[in-house]
Order: C-alpha cells, then structure tokens, then sequence
C-alpha cells in the first residue's frame, strides 16, 4: 500500500501537534487565554496606558503560542523568538508578526518603567490591533483542527 505525499503530510503535522501538546497547552487553551487577557486590557477598569499595552502584547503572544502549539515550532538549534518562529511555521501570519516584533520594544518600556509614551487612545487602536490578529489565529487553528485525524 502506498501512501501519498498528502497522508505523509498530514501524519508529519499529527506528530509535530502530540509532540506540542505533551509540552504546552493545546492552541484552544491559549486562544482563550489570549483572549482574556485581552478583555482585561480592554475592559472597563483598564489601568494605565503601560499597563494596557503590555496585557495587549501579552494577549498577542499567547495568539503566536496557540498557531506554533497547532503547527509545531520549528526545527532549529537555537529557539528564536515567539515572532520569528511565528513567521517561519505561518507565513500567512508573516505580517502579524513584523508588527508585534516591532511593538516588542514598546511592551519592554511599558514593563520596565521607563517613560510609557502612548496615551489611553493609542493603546485602545493596539488593542484592536490585537483583536484582529487573534481572530486571523483563531481561523488558522480552527483549519488546523479541521485537519486532524478523527477517531474511527
């Protein structure tokens, strides 16, 4: 019986998300922690503007977290960071994660103390940024559910 490059494919994604899963959350748990999280930013007590941002990228990270669990990280010696892998195992998702590479610098300054220079208003538009970029995820991991192998 031979098995098609598909079936290959599909085994090699099986294995890389058993692997993901004994290490980590599944993608669904991060999903919903990325979206709580950034409820909180979000919310009707939001805090001040660092303290927003920061939840924000933070929500942003567990959506990479839910797409590398759902994917699998990629094959490398040395980890990078959660964007760089991002883009390597989704190229779909490459632009999500040129930006929040780049609002990384920010989210140091908002942790660290150093002078937060973004208003409520501004931190309010990163948070809809956010927003889309976790319903992108939520899109990808769902296909990716779809695809997994279902008990017969």
């Amino acid at each position: 019986m031979s098995v098609s490059a598909e079936q290959r494919a599909r085994r090699a994604r099986a294995g890389r998300r058993a692997r993901v899963r004994r290490l980590g959350f599944s993608a669904g748990t991060y999903l919903a922690q990325a979206r709580r999280t950034l409820a909180e930013a979000a919310g009707p007590d939001p805090g001040t503007p660092a303290l927003r941002y920061s939840a924000a990228h933070l929500a942003a990270l567990r959506g990479a977290a839910a797409v590398l669990a759902a994917r699998g990280r990629p094959e490398r010696r040395r980890p990078g960071t959660a964007w760089t892998e991002l883009a390597e195992v989704a190229p779909e998702l490459e632009g999500w994660a040129e930006v929040f590479s780049e609002s990384a610098r920010l989210r140091a300054d908002a942790d660290t103390g150093t002078a937060f220079r973004l208003g409520h208003a501004e931190v309010d538009a990163f948070c809809r940024l956010v927003e889309e970029f976790l319903d992108a995820v939520g899109d990808l991991v769902g296909q990716e559910q779809a695809m997994l192998p279902t008990a017969s």
